[in-house]
């Protein structure tokens, strides 16, 4: 009986007083996902970063490729055979 009524007013005092108080209601994380995740996301801004500072697209890179080939033929037209 006794511990009925001890039962009882720890309850009813952690309701009226607020149950997450005392209990932890904040999310469980795992610290290894979580370490792998900002290492993810940290990787990837750093890759926007380069693609930003070091990249060029595709057809960037094609019209280049033209050019020196039209440069590398007009020299190679102009050349005076020994």
């Amino acid at each position: 009986n006794l511990m009925k009524l001890f039962d009882r007013k720890i309850w009813s005092g952690l309701l009226k007083s607020g149950f997450e108080r005392y209990f932890m209601t904040g999310k469980i994380i795992n610290l290894r996902q979580a370490r792998k995740q900002k290492k993810r996301a940290d990787k990837e801004t750093k890759a926007q970063e380069n693609r930003v500072k070091f990249g060029r697209t595709g057809a960037q890179k094609n019209a280049d490729k033209v050019v020196k080939l039209k440069t590398d033929k007009h020299l190679d037209g102009h050349k005076l055979d020994d």
